[in-house]
């Protein structure tokens, strides 16, 4: 973290604006002699300002592009009305990237359903005069599995349904043991045999650890009893590992819901007629929506609490973040999948959910914002109307939609009457409340338990993916290592889906540049100049060039991109004590450098669910900055080099990826076993202890980490610099991951062109290994007897 962090909120954006406009200025740094100066003095405060305007002006740019986004949806679509089964085969491949997104996308064993219990007291736990209830466990995918509880009827069965609560619901308020709507009771009643699973709750009493594994290997493990609780519920919990892994807290709790699908399927009672269907409300509405979606077994679903627009996807909790969903989905274009089976919505209040959770005693408040809003009637029958617009009026295929609106509760007994319509069964009348009161109990049941096992079962799932996922990503990525030559166009298509999949293209012709630059540095041997650049509408490149003074008309200077971290300014490699005076100490060595703003700071997730992520806005932003340079006089276009410190270090892997005219990459205090970092939950050093939205990237672990980032830059010259007290990461891991590199370049015959320098300092810029690569690599003379302007700073 940065000495200066940007506030999220700040001036009005028009006032800043507007001083970009008049900064319609000549380039006097070598294409005029007149040099204009703007309205407000070069300091922090005005850099803040600054700051807040380009991120103010990304999020406008990105609202716009996500009206684009879902205008542009129907390009993903070839629905064919010629039957049912045309119908469902063209829209097969819209299922397979559902499943794709949401990370559903394990193979589910031969399910078995394990009836739980203390056989000596009967393994029933209650049941009435027509139903019988059992606490049952099946088996996933290897070592997923969920819990829950089956109601059998007495009589005969005549049709089959998942019941999915709300996260913040009990089966057993679904099945008449505790205070609830008792919606699975009521069709179990009726002769429906009900499954109900536990799905991960909003609370946070299993979000932290007691004993944390050390970040430096010095630090006694016995002594080491660092306590770490925070404010981050279950789900956004899991949501966090698990995205990281190419899987999604959604996409597992559909799979669980898909495999008690399987099972009901297969232990039909031999009527070929019996229906099966599925229920839930809120959290699992959202479920059983999905779920009917991807399964076309599922008859009918009965979706209450959760169906409208998603257009302000990026404002509901993180743990409903599925990367690109917008891009082909909203809940019309998902219901679409589910026609022409019936559908069910049934438009109750959502739970009040607003998060972050404000924080106990003894928490930490790591939580990301997000809130749950009821939808308007209107809206959800816009949406519909959205639905049948898809299907010709000529067509006879269509939606089968029913809307129960004005409703009080969920789980009306009039929504129950149409569902088990759908399912075949005659629903002229209805359950009596009196039934849900004549339950008789057999065993108790601990549904808090029961979650506390599904829950760290999940996490576990997750957890043995890391050892495992290094095998994966070298089965990954592979190429020619018989020349850097061959490897270079090896890794190309590799490029290409990383930014494709991983950072997400926005494909948008370049604006301009429209250059606009003031001078605010005259020292003693360089100039320093404010530039400004145009990218997109609303989105620009802004930062500091300085220039030496020695330059000649006919010199072409190597240029070095020193890239601040979160937090930072374009003067914080000026000014911030752990930089060290470097774009002085660079300058004054005769390289021209630019110091540009690092925008991490806006609604990375608006841009998450449109596919797109903080690097599809950065990458653009330095390419302008690369055309910027390479447009002046005295730069050598074919020598300019990247290089970053801390989460700038995080752009000098990321960017150098696509944009190839970064002909040398320096990544400092940052490069490391990203895994561990970002996905392990007893790591002490794990972003679990942040809560930094921008370092959740979908799939990362199974494709592109550091190593793979730095392979994809090779056979270009690369250096990672990293201080043994450097909090980041200890010094193991970051040599464990720069060996995997290491090993490429040596294979490729270049191997003095991958150097890691490890120094005795934190995080921090050091200034030596680093100044010698970028001379030696960017073919300027190192000065013999560096004068101190030329070092860091101690």
């Amino acid at each position: 973290m940065e000495k200066y962090k940007l506030t999220e909120h700040g001036i009005p954006w028009l006032l800043t604006l507007g001083m970009l406009l008049l900064m319609n200025y000549s380039d006097a740094v070598a294409q005029a002699d007149r040099i204009d100066f703007f309205d407000e003095p070069y300091d922090v405060e005005y850099e803040e300002k600054m700051a807040e305007s380009v991120n103010a002006g990304i999020d406008r740019f990105l609202t716009r592009y996500t009206s684009e986004v879902i205008g542009d949806r129907e390009k993903y679509w070839n629905r064919q009305f010629d039957s049912p089964h045309a119908y469902n085969v063209s829209v097969d491949h819209n299922r397979n990237d559902l499943r794709r997104m949401i990370g559903a996308t394990d193979t589910i064993s031969d399910v078995t359903l394990e009836i739980k219990g203390d056989p000596g007291n009967g393994v029933i736990i209650a049941d009435t005069e027509k139903s019988r209830i059992y606490e049952v466990e099946w088996t996933i995918h290897e070592g997923l599995k969920s819990e829950g509880l089956l109601l059998i009827p007495k009589g005969d069965i005549r049709a089959s349904a998942v019941v999915i609560p709300d996260a913040d619901e009990t089966p057993e308020g679904y099945a008449g043991l505790e205070e609830g709507p008792g919606t699975a009771l009521k069709m179990a009643e009726k002769g429906v045999r009900v499954l109900i699973p536990t799905i991960i709750n909003r609370k946070t009493q299993h979000s932290g650890r007691d004993q944390l594994i050390p970040a430096h290997p010095w630090q006694n493990l016995d002594d080491y009893s660092v306590s770490r609780w925070s404010n981050i519920t279950h789900r956004e919990w899991i949501w966090r590992q698990s995205y990281v892994m190419g899987h999604h807290i959604i996409g597992m709790e559909v799979q669980k819901v898909l495999a008690a699908v399987d099972w009901l399927v297969k232990n039909k009672t031999g009527k070929s007629d019996e229906k099966i269907g599925v229920m839930g409300y809120a959290e699992g509405g959202l479920l059983a929506f999905y779920s009917a979606a991807l399964d076309t077994r599922i008859d009918a679903a009965w979706v209450s609490g959760y169906f409208g627009s998603r257009k302000q996807l990026w404002r509901e909790p993180v743990y409903r973040n599925v990367w690109g969903l917008l891009t082909e989905f909203g809940d019309a274009e998902m219901a679409s999948l589910i026609t022409p089976r019936s559908l069910l919505i049934e438009a109750a209040p959502v739970p009040g959910v607003k998060e972050p959770l404000p924080v106990k005693k003894g928490q930490r408040d790591f939580a990301l914002a997000g809130e749950l809003r009821t939808p308007s009637t209107n809206e959800i029958k816009s949406e519909i109307k959205k639905l049948n617009n898809f299907f010709p009026n000529e067509s006879s295929l269509q939606p089968d939609v029913s809307l129960i609106d004005n409703v009080v509760g969920h789980g009306t007994d009039e929504a129950l009457r149409v569902f088990i319509d759908h399912l075949g069964i005659n629903a002229a009348d209805s359950v009596p409340d009196k039934l849900l009161n004549s339950v008789t109990m057999h065993r108790p049941t601990d549904p808090g338990e029961r979650h506390r096992r599904v829950f760290y079962n999940m996490e576990d799932y997750i957890q043995d993916m890391i050892p495992t996922a290094d095998r994966r990503r070298y089965q990954f990525l592979e190429g020619d290592l018989s020349s850097p030559q061959s490897w270079d166009r090896s890794m190309e298509p590799y490029r290409k889906q990383f930014y494709d999949h991983l950072v997400g293209r926005i494909d948008k012709d370049l604006l301009p540049l429209n250059p606009r630059v003031r001078q605010i540095y005259d020292k003693e041997n360089w100039k320093g100049y404010e530039v400004a650049l145009d990218v997109w509408p609303d989105v620009n490149a802004w930062g500091i060039l300085a220039v030496p003074k020695n330059i000649n008309p006919d010199d072409k200077r190597p240029a070095i991109v020193m890239q601040h971290g979160i937090g930072g300014l374009p003067t914080t490699s000026i000014r911030v004590e752990s930089y060290h005076h470097v774009l002085n100490a660079l300058v004054n060595r005769g390289f021209v450098v630019f110091a540009p703003y690092n925008p991490y700071q806006f609604n990375i997730r608006k841009a998450t669910a449109l596919k797109k992520s903080v690097y599809s806005i950065i990458i653009p932003q330095h390419q302008q900055i690369l055309n910027f340079l390479k447009s002046r006089d005295y730069v050598d276009r074919d020598r300019i080099a990247l290089y970053g410190k801390s989460w700038g270090g995080r752009t000098a892997l990321r960017v150098p990826v696509v944009l190839k005219d970064y002909s040398v990459v320096v990544s400092s205090a940052y490069f490391n076993d990203w895994l561990n970092k970002a996905v392990s939950t007893n790591y002490s050093n794990s972003y679990y202890w942040e809560d930094s939205i921008g370092i959740y990237e979908w799939n990362m672990g199974n494709t592109f980490t550091h190593a793979e980032m730095a392979a994809m830059i090779a056979p270009r010259p690369f250096m990672v610099e990293d201080g043994y007290l450097d909090g980041v990461a200890p010094y193991e891991m970051v040599a464990s991951e720069f060996g995997k590199v290491e090993r490429w370049y040596d294979m490729m015959g270049i191997s003095e062109r991958a150097e890691l320098e490890i120094f005795k300092g934190g995080h921090e810029i050091n200034g030596k290994g680093t100044f010698r690569f970028l001379h030696k690599y960017l073919n300027w003379p190192a000065p013999e007897s560096p004068t101190k302007s030329q070092l860091i700073s101690e």
